[in-house]
């Protein structure tokens, strides 16, 4: 390979190859949800929507709840292409 065929390779193709990595890669590395705000008022997660159901993260915020003697009720969704914020609030 020429030193211009080489030097195209890595300004073009290394880019597309590691962003594509990118896009695939979970939330979080080991999770695919992750809290964004946690308080024993409520807590606030964000998951990826293709990979982890809601009742997945239900679990997740009864748990955080669970802790003051509280349950979890979802409040607020925020919706994304790729991701979603659930918002619960510890009653």
């Amino acid at each position: 390979m020429s030193d211009s065929n080489r030097t195209l390779a890595t300004t073009v193709l290394a880019p597309l190859v590691l962003g594509s990595l990118a896009a695939c890669t979970p939330l979080v590395w080991g999770g695919t949800y992750h809290a964004v705000e946690k308080s024993p008022q409520s807590i606030t997660v964000e998951y990826e929507n293709s990979l982890t159901s809601r009742d997945t993260v239900l679990v997740y915020a009864s748990e955080h709840c669970g802790r003051y003697a509280k349950r979890a009720a979802l409040a607020d969704i925020d919706r994304n292409p790729r991701t979603e914020l659930l918002r619960f609030e510890c009653r």
